[in-house]
């Protein structure tokens, strides 16, 4: 028995603000953009805005367009002051965008400014990926095709990735290590179900001879380290059945 890994584009997803709540909102000061509005509705920064700015509930954003595009804060992580009606550290001119946490602020986990500055980077990297289409989709399923796990909403290679090594790992008795994605958390925020509360029973039966990558996304994984040998599909039916004859035709 071998598993087989089918991995695809999940095409329908909505953008991470609007796939969830709780959530930092990205605006746009590009014309044509996925939430875009005008600068002069932001710029120059009113004295609201500017304290926002200051404790990090507000970050402004850079755009970059290169093949790919890409939003990165502004600041490079030191916390700017505004003196008296002079804005200064960088933000004093137009910015291409801005992030802002529209919630209250004890709504967020992160407290600090620099607590803030890491969940708004972490943010933009799913941003982004969902910007650029690289939004996954993948189901696992044994070679006699039992379904063992599937879901979508993956944002990114690093949750696709850290989420696959838990399960294939699991599926096969291994003990993920350092594996720290939070399968229920993520569960819940993409609101998919799979079959993972089978897995403890999976374990005693599963030991496959390797795994083999199918689908136009495969190439995402097919380096991450999952504990199995990668096979194309007759290498793993010629080590399943290594007895079976071969019959040469012309």
């Amino acid at each position: 028995m071998y598993l087989k890994l089918t991995v695809e584009l999940d095409e329908g997803i909505a953008a991470p603000h609007e796939d969830r709540d709780g959530c930092w909102t990205p605006i746009s000061f590009q014309r044509g953009h996925h939430s875009s509005q005008p600068l002069d509705r932001y710029y120059p920064w009113a004295v609201g805005m500017r304290r926002k700015i200051e404790v990090g509930l507000a970050f402004p954003l850079l755009y970059k367009e290169h093949g790919l595009c890409s939003w990165e804060l502004w600041s490079d992580g030191e916390q700017p002051k505004f003196l008296d009606r002079h804005p200064g550290s960088g933000v004093s001119t137009p910015a291409d965008g801005l992030l802002i946490w529209e919630h209250k602020p004890r709504d967020m986990g992160a407290k600090t400014y620099a607590e803030r500055y890491r969940d708004a980077q972490g943010f933009l990297e799913e941003y982004n990926a969902w910007c650029n289409g690289s939004c996954y989709y993948f189901q696992l399923e044994t070679s006699d095709g039992e379904e063992l796990d599937r879901c979508g909403g993956f944002y990114g290679e690093k949750w696709l990735t850290e989420w696959l090594q838990m399960s294939i790992q699991g599926c096969c008795g291994i003990d993920p290590q350092g594996v720290t994605v939070d399968r229920g958390l993520v569960l819940a925020r993409r609101g998919r179900g799979n079959r993972y509360n089978e897995l403890p029973e999976l374990r005693k039966k599963l030991k496959p001879v390797g795994i083999v990558f199918r689908g136009d996304m495969s190439h995402v994984v097919e380096d991450v380290d999952f504990g199995l040998p990668a096979l194309s599909e007759d290498e793993a039916e010629a080590l399943e059945n290594p007895d079976e004859d071969c019959v040469q035709t012309d």
